[in-house]
């Protein structure tokens, strides 16, 4: 019964959003870059910037794995001297 009531209600609701419902818009930039060979990337690279890329890159991923131990010390250290 309650089902019943659910559906008979349910319906016009769907009804109405399916009419209101706009067609969808394509969206387009006004931006286009090409995907050449070493101008993929939103930084300088390529032969010539291989090292300096690499070290920025393991810079970056060593920072970001060790923050959640270095927060971890100082809460240690924290609770110790209090």
């Amino acid at each position: 019964m309650v089902s019943a009531l659910i559906a008979k209600r349910a319906l016009p609701i769907a009804a109405r959003s399916a009419r209101s419902a706009q067609p969808a818009q394509t969206f387009r930039r006004n931006l286009h870059i090409e995907n050449t060979h070493e101008n993929s990337l939103p930084f300088p690279s390529g032969p010539t910037r291989k090292v300096p890329v690499a070290i920025g890159i393991t810079t970056f991923l060593a920072f970001g794995f060790s923050l959640p131990f270095l927060a971890a010390k100082f809460q240690f250290i924290k609770a110790a001297s209090t």
